[in-house]
């Protein structure tokens, strides 16, 4: 008889190895490693796209502005900003306390919202604009919001914060003198000034030469950077007596809590000798608006004689040594 038996049949494998799975594993990791840097690269250069684009519209409407009333816009306004004391107008209201921001909005496409300001801060003069109800204060204005900021759209008891400060000058802001404007007007070096209002004809210097913007960081909480209600100190202008991102702290009247090293800060009160540098989170530098409206980017590394002359309308700096 011959058996039938053949044998033990072997068991059919049903998966990976242990020793298989972790190799798997592992080239995924590599894998993921190797492609991650290039998708951050990737967005942060969709980010830095917009933030150009913010600028090139911010410029755009300050020369719209500039072409309807012959002048770029006051800094800040209103009894309570400093370096300022205006008459009304342009200041709606004598406790209105607003700046460029929300004066360039309807040559940005933004009337409806300016005149919601507008109309409320002119029906209550003696009231601040920063008390002013949710609809007038806390709108969140896309242009004046940098994607590559974590904290863009920030909003406090005061009201909204922007990412773009204008163009002070080289100098501190306020230097406490006894009276207005308080070594503001004409002393402040730049083309947003306080207390008066430029013609591009003032910039001797070539408006491709000579900033009209950057950029600045928020911070949750009461710290006053970027603020375009309750300006007092400069909080919507920077000044390029320090490089950009500077580890010098900005001076402001209040300061956040627990704040980043890239964005110092010191609280002065109301004290004298106010400044904002200008700040960003891109890996190349600052974003910057030229009066021309032209946009670039600028290293953090840039010489700071050159960044000085930059900030000023009538230095007599030469493009070759900006580029």
């Amino acid at each position: 008889m011959v058996s039938s038996y053949r044998g033990a049949r072997p068991h059919a494998r049903m998966g990976f190895t242990l020793v298989e799975l972790l190799v798997v594993i592992a080239i995924i990791g590599v894998l993921v490693a190797l492609l991650l840097p290039a998708v951050q690269a990737a967005r942060e250069s969709a980010r830095r796209s917009k933030c150009l684009n913010n600028l090139k519209q911010i410029g755009l409407a300050m020369h719209n502005h500039h072409d309807t009333l012959n002048t770029l816009p006051y800094g800040q306004y209103g009894g309570w900003a400093a370096n300022s004391d205006l008459p009304m107008p342009p200041a709606p209201g004598k406790r209105s306390a607003i700046t460029w921001p929300v004066h360039i909005l309807p040559y940005a496409e933004q009337q409806p919202l300016y005149d919601v300001i507008y109309t409320w801060c002119k029906a209550n003069p003696d009231t601040a604009s920063y008390s002013a109800p949710a609809n007038v204060k806390d709108n969140k204005i896309q242009m004046y919001m940098c994607p590559s900021d974590p904290n863009a759209g920030k909003n406090d008891q005061e009201g909204f914060h922007g990412n773009y400060l204008a163009c002070n000058g080289n100098t501190l802001f306020w230097d406490n003198t006894a009276t207005l404007p308080k070594a503001g007007g004409m002393a402040n070096t730049g083309v947003i000034l306080v207390n008066k209002a430029l013609n591009l004809s003032a910039i001797t210097d070539g408006t491709s030469n000579t900033l009209l913007a950057s950029e600045t960081l928020v911070w949750p909480a009461n710290d006053r950077r970027g603020r375009i209600f309750n300006s007092y100190q400069g909080e919507t202008l920077f000044s390029t007596l320090r490089a950009p991102g500077s580890l010098v702290p900005d001076a402001q009247y209040s300061c956040g809590a627990n704040l980043p090293t890239h964005m110092p800060c010191s609280a002065i009160s109301s004290g004298a000798n106010s400044i904002n540098s200008a700040r960003a989170q891109h890996p190349s530098g600052v974003m910057v608006l030229m009066c021309d409206a032209s946009a670039r980017s600028v290293a953090k590394t840039i010489d700071i004689n050159v960044w000085s002359a930059m900030g000023t309308r009538s230095g007599a700096e030469s493009l070759s040594a900006i580029d």
